[in-house]
């Protein structure tokens, strides 16, 4: 499976092979498959991935996740995966947090300065 993973990020540029993988079907149980035994392997839990396993999957920019916890948003932490509009190429997130402060800044500013004026 891992060579198809590689045969799959050379014709779309990353490793986010979907679940259900309309071209290689097999292959997207297997991605979830890792994603579900790392889950449990970082929980503490018995997984059947080994931490060379785990490396190798490292080494080819593997995503562990495919959307953030919830503890990952509340805690602030950027989400660094998503597809383009095309579905092909990925692309950096913005961390959601400081999106939302440069907002909040902007927008008391602007409240500010129309105070300030009337």
């Amino acid at each position: 499976q891992f060579a198809r993973l590689l045969r799959y990020k050379s014709r779309h540029g990353h490793t986010n092979v979907p679940t259900q993988c309309s071209e290689d079907p097999s292959l997207g149980i297997w991605v979830k498959g890792q994603r579900r035994q790392y889950r449990l392997h970082k929980d503490g839990k018995r997984s059947s991935l080994t931490k060379q396993r785990i490396q190798r999957l490292n080494d080819v920019d593997f995503f562990w996740t495919v959307r953030p916890t919830p503890e990952e948003i509340m805690q602030g932490q950027p989400f660094p995966f998503s597809l383009s509009a095309d579905g092909k190429q990925p692309e950096l997130l913005l961390d959601f947090h400081s999106t939302i402060d440069q907002l909040a800044s902007t927008a008391t500013t602007t409240t500010t300065t129309t105070s300030a004026s009337s």
